[in-house]
């Protein structure tokens, strides 16, 4: 038993000093590769649709359905935030749903803007709202957390 103990623990040093002493091997991966030359596909070419005046934008699926997400939640929050509270209700403590339904207007306004964005995912919606929320608008974290997360969840889960 002795033995068995006094083997692994050389083994242990010995992989533990050989990744302190020897750099990774990722390292010399990205020093090896400096210089690789992709070849360029015969007959392949992007060319910009008419009127995008050689921008290329991203037509994702999921960024699209995001969007449109934040069109009608923009448009409850301006028009009938009731609605968009009693979907959060049992999600989202009260007391941050009475905060959201007293600066929906302002909340609305900023996620308008993220409709300029080229691409969007669930993350940067909670990320940018968050941000918003807590140092455009002053509030706390727990506030700021709780409404970000209410309008990720709106989004993703197509609760309007």
């Amino acid at each position: 038993m002795r033995s068995i103990k006094q083997k692994l623990c050389l083994i242990l040093v010995l992989v533990l000093l050989a990744n302190v002493f020897l750099p990774g091997i990722s390292a010399f991966a990205a020093e090896a590769n400096n210089n690789i030359v992709v070849p360029a596909g015969k007959g392949i070419s992007v060319q910009p649709a008419p009127g995008q005046d050689g921008r290329v934008e991203a037509k994702g699926v999921k960024t699209a359905a995001i969007k449109a997400a934040i069109r009608k939640l923009v448009y409850y929050l301006r028009h009938n935030v009731d609605t968009v509270i009693s979907e959060l209700r049992d999600y989202v403590p009260g007391r941050y749903l009475t905060v959201l339904k007293n600066n929906a207007g302002k909340i609305a306004d900023f996620l308008e803007r993220l409709l300029t964005w080229e691409e969007l995912a669930y993350q940067t919606i909670y990320d940018q709202t968050y941000n918003f929320l807590r140092w455009n608008l002053g509030f706390a974290h727990t506030t700021s957390h709780w409404i970000a997360l209410g309008i990720k969840w709106v989004i993703e889960w197509g609760l309007l």
